[in-house]
């Protein structure tokens, strides 16, 4: 699991939002996930 931080002035009006790009798929590690990453041939964001 990934834990992300953001530090962020306290103003009104933000989202903030996590997509996740693999259908709720989770993985071991990392080259578990990078494979998949492969396979559907993802390129970057």
């Amino acid at each position: 699991m990934t834990h992300v931080v953001l530090f962020h002035p306290a103003e009104h009006g933000h989202t903030v939002e996590t997509p996740g790009y693999h259908d709720g798929e989770v993985f071991e590690d990392l080259d578990a996930g990078l494979s998949r990453r492969d396979l559907r041939r993802y390129t970057g964001f």
